[in-house]
């Protein structure tokens, strides 16, 4: 927020703001507190009974959004538990809670990757520390592949002793 305070000057003192904010409007009435407002430059614009004026601009700084990226590992055969979400978050403040719900707690308190993970869905707030009203909510999925079986056997007896003609054939499915 912006707030001002007018001194001196030849009454009546009026102002206006203006800003590099295309949505920002001047509340008009000479407003003393700009509040609340988007990152950016605010100029007001003082002028008393006299002409006499002056022009000072403010600036509020954003910044930039959380983002986030991550490397995800699925499970490496059905039933192990080896997969894991790495991730790596940026923006806001740089520094961040992590809240996942695969331990249901909300308590902000979590590692920032997941490790050992058997299939399903994980879900992560990322939350700015320096401002907990900012934060990312987004979901990733870890997959395994399909159960390995033989679906069908086919068996080939050696017709005779010490002959090489038997066989035997696997249709695998998974």
């Amino acid at each position: 927020n912006v707030n001002i305070t007018v001194i001196g000057g030849n009454a009546p003192v009026n102002w206006s703001w203006t800003s590099s904010d295309p949505a920002f409007v001047d509340p008009g009435g000479n407003a003393t507190t700009l509040d609340p407002l988007d990152g950016g430059s605010y100029t007001v614009s003082i002028v008393d009974n006299l002409g006499c004026t002056k022009d000072t601009t403010f600036t509020i700084n954003e910044p930039n959004a959380l983002q986030l990226t991550a490397v995800i590992t699925n499970v490496s055969c059905n039933g192990l538990i080896d997969g894991d979400i790495d991730i790596s978050p940026s923006g806001g403040s740089g520094n961040y809670f992590f809240d996942w719900d695969n331990d249901g707690t909300g308590d902000n308190d979590d590692n920032e990757d997941l490790n050992s993970l058997s299939q399903g869905t994980f879900c992560l707030s990322l939350i700015d520390q320096a401002q907990i009203s900012c934060k990312l909510d987004t979901c990733f999925s870890i997959l395994e592949p399909n159960t390995l079986f033989i679906g069908s056997t086919s068996v080939v007896e050696i017709s005779c002793a010490d002959s090489l003609n038997g066989a035997i054939d696997i249709n695998p499915i998974g």
